[in-house]
C-alpha cells in the first residue's frame, strides 16, 4: 500500500512537470488533461478513505498515530485537489477574475504534492535522513541568519560612518570612476555596506575589492574590514558549518525509523558473516561442527582475526562449546552456533550482570540452608534454596 502511494506521487508529479513544460511551449493545455486530473484526484482520495477506513478516528489523534500531521497535510492535498477541478468544471461559481487569481494560488498548491513523497521513503535511509537533516537545520538556520545579521549591522555601521566622511557632495560621473566612487558605492550608505559585507563573505565578490574601495579613508577602516574577513570566514563561517554538521549527525539518532533499519541491517550483516563462518569449519558438509572442527578458530589466524572483529574472543574451545551446545550432543548446528555468537557478541550486558548477580545471591542462600542442616544433623532433609524459587522465576529459566 505505501509503494502503491510512493508511486502515485511520482507519477503524479511527472504528469505536473510534462503539464507545465507543454503549455510553456504551446502555451496550451494537454487535450486530456483534465480526465487525468480526475483520476489522479481519486485516486489520491481514495487512498486517504482507506487510511481512514484503517484507523478510524485514531488518524487525527497524535498520541494513536506518528502522522498525525502528514494526515493533515494529506486532507488538504485532496481538498484543493477537488476544489481547483471543481473552479475549471464551473462547479463552484465564481467570477472570471477572481477564478483566475484562485486558479493559480491552487495550481502552486498542487506542486506542494510532491512533498508528499517525503512520506513515503522510509525504505530510502540516506535520502530519508537527509530530508531529516535538512529540516532539522531549518531551524539552526533562523539562529545563522541572526548572527550574521548582527555581525553585518556592526561592522557596516561602523564603515558607513567613515565612508559618511568623504561621501558628502560626491557626484559620479558617467563612464568615470575614482576612489571615492568606489568608496560610495559600496559603503555610502548602510543597505550598501550590509550588502558588499555578505558579498565580501559569500563569494558574491572578492574581498580585495571593497577593502581597495576603503583606501580613501586610511589604515584604521581598512583594518576594521580585514578583521571582519578574518572573524567571518575563519570563525563565523567554520562554526556554522559545525553546527549544521552536528546537527545531521544527531538526524541519524533521532529518527526512529532509521535507528531500527541501522539495528536491522547490523544484525542481518552480522548473522550473514557467521553463516559463512559456520559453512568454512564445516569441512564435511555434515551441517555440524565438532570440537575439531571448532579447534580451527584458534589454529587459523584468519578466522581468529575475522571473529574478533566481530567482537568474539575465543580462547577456550571446549568451554565454548560446552556453552553454545544446548543439547549436549558434542555437536553444534547451525542455529545453536548462531546463538551462541550472538550471546557471546561483545562485552556483558547489564542483564547478564542482574542474572549473574541474582544466581549468585540464591547461591549462598542454599550454602546457608545447607550449613544450617548440617549443624542441626538433619542432613537428610537439605532441600536447595531454588526449590523455593517459583517456577517462572528467570533463575529457574536460568538453571533449566
Amino acid at each position: 500500500y505505501e509503494n502503491a502511494g510512493t508511486a502515485l506521487v511520482v507519477v503524479n508529479a511527472v504528469f505536473i512537470g510534462w503539464q507545465v513544460q507543454h503549455f510553456a511551449k504551446t502555451h496550451t493545455s494537454l487535450a486530456f488533461r483534465m480526465p487525468v486530473e480526475i483520476t489522479f484526484a481519486t485516486l489520491f482520495l481514495l487512498e486517504f478513505l482507506g487510511k481512514v477506513y484503517a484507523w478510524r478516528w485514531k488518524l487525527f489523534d497524535r498520541g494513536a498515530h506518528d502522522d498525525l500531521y502528514w494526515n493533515v497535510f494529506d486532507l488538504f492535498v485532496v481538498s484543493f485537489m477537488w476544489l481547483e477541478i471543481s473552479m475549471e468544471l464551473g462547479i463552484i461559481p465564481s467570477s472570471e477574475m477572481s477564478s483566475v487569481s484562485i486558479l493559480r494560488i491552487l495550481r502552486i498548491l498542487r506542486l506542494v504534492r510532491v512533498v508528499k513523497i517525503m512520506r513515503t521513503l522510509k525504505v530510502f535511509r540516506e535520502l530519508r535522513l537527509m530530508i531529516l537533516a535538512i529540516s532539522r537545520g531549518s531551524l539552526c538556520l533562523v539562529w545563522v541568519i541572526i548572527v550574521l545579521s548582527l555581525a553585518f549591522y556592526i561592522f557596516g555601521v561602523s564603515l558607513t560612518q567613515g565612508a559618511n566622511e568623504k561621501c558628502p557632495g560626491v557626484k559620479s560621473e558617467e563612464g568615470v570612476e575614482t576612489e571615492l566612487t568606489k568608496l560610495c558605492d559600496s559603503f555610502g550608505t548602510l543597505p550598501k555596506a550590509i550588502l558588499s559585507l555578505y558579498a565580501a563573505m559569500s563569494g558574491g565578490i572578492s574581498w580585495i575589492e571593497p577593502f581597495n574601495a576603503l583606501y580613501p579613508l586610511g589604515p584604521l577602516y581598512m583594518s576594521i574590514f580585514l578583521f571582519y574577513t578574518i572573524f567571518s570566514i575563519f570563525a563565523i563561517a567554520n562554526i556554522i558549518t559545525g553546527i549544521f554538521v552536528d546537527s545531521a549527525t544527531q538526524s541519524s539518532t533521532i529518527d526512529h525509523d532509521s535507528v531500527i533499519d541501522a539495528e536491522m541491517q547490523k544484525l542481518e550483516g552480522f548473522v550473514q558473516s557467521i553463516h559463512k563462518v559456520f559453512m568454512d569449519l564445516d569441512e564435511d558438509a555434515s551441517g555440524t561442527i565438532s570440537v575439531s572442527e571448532f579447534e580451527q578458530i584458534v589454529h587459523n589466524k584468519n578466522l581468529a582475526a575475522y571473529f574478533s572483529a566481530m567482537g568474539l574472543e575465543i580462547t577456550d574451545v571446549k568451554s565454548l562449546i560446552a556453552l553454545m551446545d544446548r543439547d549436549k550432543t558434542g555437536f553444534l548446528d547451525i542455529e545453536e552456533f548462531l546463538f551462541g555468537c550472538l550471546r557471546l557478541k561483545g562485552q556483558a550486558r547489564s542483564l547478564d550482570l542482574a542474572k549473574l548477580s541474582l544466581q549468585t545471591e540464591y547461591m549462598f542462600e542454599t550454602l546457608e540452608d545447607i550449613c544450617y542442616l548440617l549443624k542441626s544433623n538433619k542432613g537428610d532433609a537439605i532441600v536447595p534454596a531454588w526449590h523455593k524459587v517459583p517456577a517462572h522465576h528467570p533463575v529457574q529459566e536460568t538453571r533449566s
